[in-house]
């Protein structure tokens, strides 16, 4: 894998983006048919398509980022890994914006169920942990004393303890909201293999694509820009948090229109909260990998800002499926503008922060 990143960086840039559209639309096609089958699949399971999108499409969509956010951390750029996990959720939550205005007048959280608040919630909580704990790592680290790691460490694995515990409450309480209905279906074990056989085939692909996207991605990132006399040197914060979550953040963005488009707006929902609780445990899978030293410790404080921001457009949804205002502007439902906002401003402020201009 490596050597096909070598490769790609090899290349011009014009090569560079005519890859990156053509695995763009690959992942397109592929995301269409991951949730179709995933919807299939929540029909013949006897799953909620809430379930399926919370833990089967969740998982399978945050791949790149998981790729991605490793490789990052084992070659000495944890920035990068750290960013994409923060920016990752800043855009999912983005896709809920690009999902109103798709719908038009009319909120589209309105279609969703109350039992969405509780992954949601989920993703708050483990974002603010992982927050806490690199302003507390950093703290020590700055100290120069011992207990930076250890402090790192413990958060760490309280993110993984914390999704585990948030899961097992989200699949009982979407157990007890299934009707019995869905357990009296009683599909044959052909349907039921070719709908797995199916959906494990599309999210191969989208797994796939996703992680050679990172290649084309990384390749334009470690370019300097120039806008006429400017020069912008892209640093590892901003390449993780901006380009790589937005890279990664594809299959995200196309299974949730896709989902949206066959009526399942609750799978493209629970598909972005749950991404972003998933997204939160890459971090210590992360430290894991590096052994050692800690990731939280070990990167800069301001992700910080990127990590309140995704806590504060997450928060905007919830009271969006709360209140259900019924309420547009310009197609977009109030809750959409402040969370199209939120992420303007993010990326505004992250951009100031991390872009050096020569």
């Amino acid at each position: 894998m490596f050597g096909l990143f070598d490769l790609i960086y090899q290349q011009s840039n014009f090569v560079i983006l005519l890859g990156t559209v053509a695995i763009g639309v690959v992942i397109v096609i592929a995301g269409s048919k991951l949730s179709k089958y995933g919807d299939k699949l929540a029909d013949v399971s006897g799953l909620s398509s809430s379930w399926i999108g919370l833990i089967l499409l969740a998982t399978v969509t945050s791949m790149p980022e998981l790729a991605s956010s490793i490789t990052a951390s084992v070659s000495g750029a944890p920035d990068i890994g750290i960013g994409n996990v923060f920016g990752s959720n800043m855009f999912n939550m983005f896709i809920i914006a690009i999902l109103d205005f798709l719908q038009g007048p009319g909120p589209v959280l309105l279609s969703v169920s109350a039992s969405q608040i509780l992954p949601a919630a989920l993703g708050i909580l483990l974002t603010a942990i992982a927050a806490g704990g690199i302003f507390t790592a950093t703290h020590f680290s700055k100290l120069n004393i011992v207990g930076a790691n250890v402090w790192g460490f413990i958060f760490s694995f309280l993110i993984l303890i914390g999704w585990i515990i948030g899961a097992y409450i989200s699949y009982r309480t979407e157990q007890t909201s299934v009707s019995d209905e869905e357990f009296i279906k009683k599909p044959s074990k052909r349907e039921k293999r070719t709908v797995i056989t199916k959906f494990c085939l599309s999210a191969l692909v989208v797994v796939i694509m996703g992680v050679i996207l990172i290649g084309f991605a990384k390749a334009l990132a470690a370019r300097t820009f120039s806008i006429g006399s400017l020069h912008l040197t892209l640093g590892n914060s901003f390449v993780g948090t901006i380009i790589v979550a937005l890279v990664t953040s594809l299959p995200e963005l196309v299974v949730a229109i896709s989902a949206y488009k066959i009526g399942a707006v609750n799978m493209a929902i629970a598909n972005l909260f749950g991404s972003n609780t998933f997204n939160i445990v890459l971090i210590p899978i992360m430290e894991i990998a590096t052994g050692g030293k800690s990731i939280l410790g070990t990167v800069e404080p301001y992700h910080i800002i990127t990590a309140c921001f995704a806590i504060m457009m997450t928060t905007i949804a919830i009271m969006g499926v709360v209140y259900r205002s019924r309420k547009s502007f310009l197609y977009l439902g109030w809750d959409a503008l402040l969370i199209l906002g939120f992420y303007l401003l993010g990326t505004y402020l992250i951009f100031q922060v991390t872009i050096t201009v020569g």
